[in-house]
């Protein structure tokens, strides 16, 4: 064990780094505060001293490289359109030498895409263990395509992927809270997560009680972020506007546009990469400093001294008119939106200072996990303040997931 480590490990986290040091394929279950970054730092240090070569991987840029990895696409090279690829050795030759994947936020990867990394990593001449760490409880994974998406089918989830049983995984629940202060904030979010209403109160009393300045809007509904972020956009008086109009051919799902359709900005404007590139990964946010030519958009990266050069994104995306000539079309894009608001999907998987979050006032929160992920997205509940009627949103969590939990002992909350 590292002698120098500056924590000192919980009972659970103890339990479950011993496993994940035994070679034994591992999903490590809890909450946000119960240190589940603590396990695997620890257990990537460990197995690195002992020569294992170890790949990080995460559903979201951003939280790709919180974690020092890469995105699941990448390493995979999946395809926007996954569902559809016939994986190969193609997909794998680069792994051929790891012993460890660790896959982060689980709770976002689908049965589908769980399927394709099984078959990905089938073409491979040795066994990988693979550590898989998150909260199921979170929003239920979502790929983008309604026509192919788990999300509109029975199996949503990891766990009901067909080579979920075969990889045995011993399943670790961490239940205790190692951040300092936060055990009322945490215990009442896992109430909250597991459907229980008479918690709702607590968070309004316990909010910031005013619109938090400078902080990000999280929305309900992605209406509601575009209209905040039409507003920041007009409030940057003096400033010309510059439109970058998408380009495809018939007509595309353009909820699953990688960007906008016109993407509108101004010199001062607050904007996110959508895309995973060598200079930038999805979920980075940054303010946009210039212009060149209608072609290319400077952004200064938070975080970076350096001016990044943003130019068109191409990919290709399945056309929903009736009978074209071709199923797919090539779109291109600028790989950026406005960053003062964004989707509660959106933001599952990052953590924020301060959080404004916005209920939409006639539709509520209506997904599993939607309020619980929206609420726990701020480092505290004192720097994050409720907009909204949170009474009128949907907190049942999904069947599937209690069920899942209840085979191996839901252990709850502890101090």
């Amino acid at each position: 064990m590292n002698k120098n480590r500056k924590f000192k490990l919980k009972d659970a986290q103890k339990r479950a780094l011993e496993k994940i040091l035994s070679g034994a394929n591992v999903c490590l279950l809890g909450m946000a505060g119960t240190g589940k970054s603590e396990v695997i730092k620890e257990a990537c240090e460990i197995l690195g001293d002992r020569g294992k070569v170890i790949k990080k991987v995460s559903y979201q840029g951003l939280a790709a490289q919180l974690i020092g990895g890469s995105t699941i696409h990448s390493t995979f090279k999946m395809p926007f359109d996954y569902w559809k690829m016939e994986p190969s050795e193609h997909n794998v030759e680069h792994l051929k030498n790891v012993d460890v994947i660790v896959i982060d936020e689980i709770g976002m990867v689908s049965e589908a895409m769980m399927n394709k990394i099984g078959d990905c990593l089938s073409f491979l001449d040795h066994p990988v263990q693979l550590v898989v760490v998150g909260d199921f409880y979170q929003i239920e994974p979502f790929n983008g395509s309604k026509k192919k998406a788990s999300y509109y089918s029975d199996k949503k989830y990891a766990f009901q992927s067909y080579y979920w049983e075969a990889y045995d995984f011993e399943v670790c629940f961490l239940n205790e809270v190692v951040r300092q202060g936060d055990w009322k904030y945490i215990y009442n979010l896992y109430r909250l997560s597991r459907g229980d209403r008479s918690v709702l109160s607590y968070f309004v009393k316990n909010m910031c009680p005013f619109v938090i300045k400078d902080a990000i809007y999280i929305c309900t509904h992605n209406e509601d972020a575009k209209r905040i972020n039409k507003e920041k956009l007009d409030a940057l008086k003096g400033e010309k506007s510059h439109p970058f109009m998408a380009s495809y051919e018939g007509t595309i799902d353009l909820s699953s546009l990688p960007g906008e359709e016109c993407l509108v900005v101004k010199i001062g404007l607050r904007v996110m990469a959508t895309v995973n590139t060598s200079q930038f990964v999805n979920g980075k946010m940054g303010t946009v400093v210039g212009f060149e030519n209608y072609e290319n958009i400077k952004v200064k990266f938070d975080g970076s001294d350096e001016v990044t050069t943003v130019t068109w994104y191409t990919t290709k995306m399945d056309r929903k008119d009736d009978n074209p000539q071709y199923e797919s079309t090539e779109v291109r894009v600028m790989p950026l939106r406005p960053a003062y608001a964004i989707s509660i999907h959106k933001s599952q998987g990052q953590t924020f200072d301060k959080v404004n979050v916005i209920i939409n006032e006639e539709k509520g929160a209506w997904a599993h996990g939607q309020l619980y992920v929206a609420l726990s997205r701020g480092r505290s509940l004192a720097n994050t303040h409720i907009e909204g009627n949170i009474f009128n949103c949907r907190i049942a969590p999904d069947t599937a997931v209690k069920e899942f939990y209840r085979q191996f002992g839901d252990p709850g909350i502890a101090a």
